[in-house]
């Protein structure tokens, strides 16, 4: 377990993280591309600008953290908890969304390109903010 840890700018490629709990962590540019972590326990924290892509982040609860700029691209977050996380400038493209729960999220310039999102739950500027990023002139 991780306690108010901070690993900033760290590159963590290809690591193993078994049973890992991030309780409050500062991980702001770290890197954990090809990484195997599972299962990963997440309370709150500071994710800003993390590289997580590929990885598997089904059913991880991401409520609150701030993930603002991070690349979680071509992961799977299938049935993943999201509500009220930072995800401004957050690239999420290719990513398995599927199930996944993003009410309450800042989605603020997300890019969710060929994103999968069968059965995501939306909130109404999320909704607003996929029917724009599809190219439909939303106006009030």
């Amino acid at each position: 377990m991780h306690t108010t840890t901070a690993f900033v700018g760290c590159d963590v490629r290809r690591s193993k993280f078994f049973d890992v709990t991030f309780d409050g962590c500062k991980l702001v540019g770290t890197v954990f591309s090809d990484c195997t972590m599972r299962p990963l326990t997440v309370r709150g924290g500071q994710w800003q600008s993390v590289t997580i892509r590929g990885a598997n982040l089904s059913k991880v609860d991401f409520s609150g953290v701030d993930l603002r700029e991070a690349d979680l691209s071509m992961s799977d977050l299938s049935f993943a908890v999201l509500t009220k996380a930072r995800l401004d400038r957050a690239t999420l493209r290719e990513t398995k969304l599927d199930g996944a729960d993003l009410r309450g999220a800042s989605p603020d310039g997300v890019d969710l390109s060929v994103a999968l999102l069968k059965g995501t739950k939306l909130d109404l500027t999320g909704a607003v903010l996929l029917a724009e990023l599809y190219g439909a002139d939303v106006t009030p």
